[in-house]
C-alpha cells in the first residue's frame, strides 16, 4: 500500500489536475486553499488568481437572477459551520467574465482531531448536461405533438367522395374532394377521372375498369391501396383510395374513398425518427398510465432494469421499486397530476433479478390531444458508476487534504493543520476567555547528531521524539512539527503554570528516551519555552515570539530545561 506521508507535494497537485472535475479548498475563513486547473479552467481563472481569495465572494456572490447571494446562505460556508455534507445539484458560479456557470457540487468538511478547518468542494460543469437535458425534453415534447397531430388527423380528416360511371366520367365530388384536389365540381364533372391522376395510373386506369368489366375480377376494387394524386395547380400528393362497385339501371357505377395522406406520411416519419432517439439513448425512457400501468419501455430500460417490453408493459411501475421505497410511485404520480416536473429525483429501483441499482429520475405529464393530463414520462438514469466514482474521488480528497495538514516524516500537523488548529482555539478562547499555553521545543545540538550519526539516525530521533510528545500530551492538544527540529505543542485550557508542568514532563521523558546509534546509547535532550495565551487583543506572533524568547533564554542558560518566565 502505498504511504500517502511520503507522497511529495508535487504529486498530490499532479493528482488533483488529473481530476476531470473542479476541486478547490476553503479555510474557516472562506479563503481559498486550494485550487485544481481543471476548477480554474472551468471559472477562467489562473490558479494563482483563485488561491487565497474568499471563494464567496469571488464565484457565488449572487443567484442567477442578479440578487445578492448572502455567505451566510452559501452551503459551503454552512459546511464549515454544520460539519454536514452539503450536496447542491442545480445552482451557478460565476466565472471570471462575469457569466454564470451552471454546476452541481459538493461541499465536504475536513476534520483533524474531530475539529473543522475548513471545507473541500467538488463540482462540474452542467452546460452539457442541461443542454442534453434540453434536447432530450424537446425530443419528447416533439413526440408528444407528433402523436397529438397524426390523433387529430385521424379525428378531423373528412374522406373525399368520388362516384365515376364505367366509362371513368366523373359524376360527383364532395367538398373535401373539391379541397382536396384544388378543384370545384362544375369544372371536371363529365371529364374523365384521369384528370386526377399521375402517370402512370392515368394509362393503368382505364385497364383496371376493362379488366373488371369482362371478367369481373377485381385487382383494386374493393381493395383499398395507396396511390398518388395530381391536384389543379399540377402538384402531387399521396392519398389513401378505396373503391366500390354497384350496378344500376345505367350500368356500373364506382364511388371512390380518398383520403389525403401527406401530414400523416410526414408525423409517420417524424414519429419513426423520435421513437428511433429514444430507443437509441442510454438512458431508460419510460411511461405509465396515471393508475401506475407501464405502457412505454425503450431498450435502455430493458438494459438498466433486466426485463424485455413484453415482460414488463402492462405491469405496475411498483414492479420496479424495492420495498422500503413503495410509497413512491404514488407520491410522484400525484406531483404530476399537478403538472409538476421533477428532475434529477436520485432514488433507487428493482431490477429483474433482486438488484437494487441508483438511479436519477427526470419525470413529466404526457398530455392528450385536449391538453389533459393522461400519463407519466420518465427518464431514468443508472448512477451507480457515478456514485462509485464519487466516492473514490471524495476518498483521494481526503487523503490529499490530511497529507496538506501534515507531516510526512512524524505524522504530526505541519505549520498548515496547526493554523487551522490555532483558529478553532482563538475562537474557543473568545467565547469562555479560558488561556491556553503553547510550548515551543527545540532539539539540543541536533546538528551534531546528524553530522556525526547521519540523516537516517536523525530522522529516527524526529519520529521517536514525536511519539514521546503525543503520550505525554492530551487527545485535546495539539502537536505540532514547526519546522526542522523545532516542535510546538498547544496545550488546551491551560495556565502557565500547568503548562510548565507538562513541559517538565515532556523534558524528562525524552531525556531518558533510548535510542541506539553506533552500538551506543544517544543522549537526547530538549530546551523548552512556555508561553501563555491571556489577553484577546495579542497577536499570536506575539505571543510565538515570546516563547521562542523563553527557548532562546533555555538554551543560553545550558540547554535541556524549560523557561516559562522572562528573567527579571
Amino acid at each position: 500500500m502505498i504511504d500517502i506521508k511520503q507522497i511529495p507535494e508535487f504529486t498530490f497537485e499532479m493528482i488533483l489536475n488529473a481530476a476531470n472535475e473542479g476541486i478547490y479548498g476553503v479555510d474557516l475563513e472562506g479563503k481559498t486553499t486550494f485550487c485544481n486547473e481543471y476548477g480554474a479552467h472551468l471559472l477562467g481563472y489562473e490558479i494563482d488568481e483563485i488561491v487565497g481569495q474568499p471563494q464567496h465572494n469571488l464565484i457565488h456572490y449572487k443567484h442567477p437572477d442578479g440578487s445578492p447571494y448572502e455567505k451566510e446562505n452559501c452551503p459551503t460556508y454552512a459546511t464549515s459551520q454544520d460539519g454536514q455534507i452539503h450536496h447542491i445539484k442545480d445552482e451557478v458560479f460565476w466565472k471570471k467574465d462575469g457569466t454564470s456557470l451552471p454546476v452541481e457540487y459538493k461541499s465536504n468538511p475536513i476534520y483533524h482531531n474531530k475539529k473543522i478547518v475548513g471545507a473541500v468542494i467538488t463540482f462540474n460543469s452542467r452546460e452539457k448536461e442541461l443542454k442534453l437535458e434540453m434536447e432530450r425534453h424537446q425530443a419528447l415534447a416533439q413526440l408528444r405533438q407528433s402523436q397529438q397531430e397524426l390523433k387529430a388527423v385521424f379525428n378531423t380528416v373528412v374522406d373525399g367522395i368520388i362516384s365515376i360511371d364505367e366509362k371513368g366520367t366523373l359524376l360527383h365530388l364532395n367538398r373535401a374532394a373539391e379541397s382536396m384536389f384544388g378543384y370545384k365540381s362544375k369544372e371536371v364533372l363529365g371529364k374523365n377521372v384521369r384528370m386526377l391522376m399521375p402517370e402512370p395510373y392515368t394509362t393503368e386506369h382505364d385497364s383496371y375498369l376493362e379488366n373488371y368489366l369482362k371478367t369481373g375480377k377485381a385487382k383494386v376494387i374493393g381493395i383499398g391501396r395507396e396511390v398518388v394524386g395530381l391536384r389543379k395547380d399540377g402538384s402531387t400528393f399521396p392519398m389513401e383510395l378505396g373503391i366500390s362497385a354497384t350496378v344500376n339501371d345505367k350500368g356500373y357505377q364506382f364511388t371512390g374513398i380518398t383520403k389525403d395522406i401527406s401530414r400523416l406520411k410526414q408525423s409517420m416519419a417524424v414519429q419513426a425518427r423520435l421513437v428511433s432517439v429514444i430507443e437509441n439513448t442510454d438512458d431508460a425512457v419510460l411511461g405509465c398510465l396515471l393508475d401506475g400501468t407501464i405502457n412505454l419501455w425503450n431498450r435502455a430500460a430493458q438494459r438498466i432494469f433486466g426485463y424485455s417490453e413484453s415482460e414488463i408493459v402492462g405491469r405496475h411501475i411498483s414492479t420496479l421499486v424495492p420495498d422500503d421505497f413503495q410509497h413512491e410511485p404514488a407520491y410522484l404520480i400525484e406531483s404530476i397530476k399537478r403538472g409538476q416536473t421533477l428532475t434529477n429525483f436520485e432514488t433507487k429501483r428493482l431490477r429483474k433479478d433482486g438488484l437494487i441499482v441508483d438511479v436519477a429520475l427526470t419525470l413529466s405529464p404526457f398530455f392528450d390531444s385536449l391538453g389533459e393530463i393522461n400519463g407519466v414520462s420518465s427518464i431514468a438514469r443508472d448512477i451507480r458508476h457515478q456514485k462509485e466514482l464519487l466516492k473514490e474521488k471524495e476518498n483521494l480528497i481526503q487523503k490529499l487534504e490530511e497529507a496538506t495538514l501534515t507531516d510526512p516524516l512524524t505524522g504530526l500537523l505541519n505549520r498548515r493543520g496547526f493554523a487551522s488548529r490555532l483558529d478553532n482555539e482563538l475562537a474557543r478562547f473568545r467565547r469562555n476567555q479560558r488561556p491556553f499555553s503553547i510550548l515551543l521545543l527545540d532539539i539540543d545540538h541536533f546538528k551534531k547528531i546528524n553530522d556525526i550519526h547521519g540523516h537516517s539516525t536523525g530522522d529516527r530521533v524526529l519520529q521517536e521524539l514525536s511519539l514521546k510528545l503525543t503520550s505525554n500530551t492530551r487527545e485535546i492538544d495539539t502537536v505540532c512539527r514547526w519546522g526542522g527540529e523545532e516542535f510546538l505543542i498547544l496545550l488546551v485550557e491551560s495556565e502557565l503554570s500547568g503548562a510548565t508542568q507538562v513541559a517538565e514532563k515532556i523534558r524528562a521523558a525524552i531525556e531518558d528516551m533510548k535510542i541506539q546509534a553506533d552500538r551506543k546509547h544517544l543522549p537526547v535532550t530538549v530546551s523548552i519555552g512556555v508561553s501563555e495565551f491571556e489577553n484577546p487583543d495579542t497577536k499570536f506572533e506575539s505571543f510565538l515570539k515570546e516563547a521562542d524568547d523563553r527557548l532562546y533564554q533555555a538554551k543560553s542558560e545550558g540547554r535541556n530545561r524549560v523557561v516559562a518566565s522572562d528573567l527579571s
